[in-house]
């Protein structure tokens, strides 16, 4: 479904759209053929995305975060076989993030870029980017990520038959990965206590109100009779 209704917006854009509007369609257009795992059609508007990307560039809406262009255009050329092009356009996303010292999103592209040479069999490339994924997943507290660095240098040592490091790095994953859940039960925990809460502030605001209109239904009831009383006495 969400194809479709991209595929029916694209000629209005296309037609009707600035660049940067253009790149941003496109580049949901290549995730999307992604997901599907068409690479090569998600490549072809990844690249697409890119072009608008820079008749955007000097505008007043100029493309605003070209490392996501240059990652996703990465990842979709290392998934249709061309790995050396896939890593130059990754290097040119790291460039970007080191030059703003973004070490949140640096940690994400350092874990992808591992991950890359981890399948390439690159293990001793694949482990160097993978540590600096760990410092930067430290430094800026990103459980999710550092849980994932985890894992790949379990892997990687795996595979390198350095088992004893291998064994401990599965296990900081495994603690991790355990801690995560206690926290997701944790806020379930919390979550179901706001709620009951809630539901019962709502009761009891629900009994206030029945109480206030009873209230002013004998008040109503007490003006009438006093209105009617006072007509009575009126009429003698």
């Amino acid at each position: 479904k969400s194809l479709l209704y991209y595929l029916r917006i694209e000629d209005i854009v296309e037609r009707f759209g600035e660049p940067y509007e253009k790149g941003r369609l496109y580049n949901n257009l290549g995730k999307l053929y992604a997901t599907l795992n068409d690479y090569r059609k998600s490549l072809d508007y990844f690249r697409k995305a890119e072009l608008q990307c820079q008749y955007a560039s000097g505008t007043d809406r100029s493309c605003e975060l070209p490392e996501v262009f240059y990652t996703n255009i990465g990842i979709a050329l290392h998934n249709t076989g061309d790995t050396k092009a896939g890593l130059e356009y990754l290097f040119k996303a790291q460039l970007i993030l080191n030059g703003r010292k973004d070490l949140g999103a640096l940690a994400s592209l350092e874990h992808l870029i591992a991950n890359v040479y981890f399948k390439s069999g690159d293990l001793y490339n694949a482990l160097e980017h993978n540590r600096l994924a760990i410092d930067y997943a430290q430094k800026t507290q990103q459980s999710d990520v550092l849980t994932r660095t985890y894992k790949t240098a379990a892997e990687v040592y795996q595979d390198l038959y350095d088992f004893e490091k291998a064994f401990d790095y599965y296990t900081r994953y495994l603690d991790l990965l355990d801690s995560a859940r206690l926290e997701e039960q944790r806020r379930q925990v919390i979550l179901a206590e706001r709620n009951s809460q809630l539901r019962s502030a709502e009761g009891e605001i629900r009994f206030l109100l029945a109480q206030q209109k009873i209230k002013d239904r004998d008040l109503r009831e007490s003006r009438n009779e006093q209105d009617r009383l006072e007509l009575t006495n009126r009429a003698l």
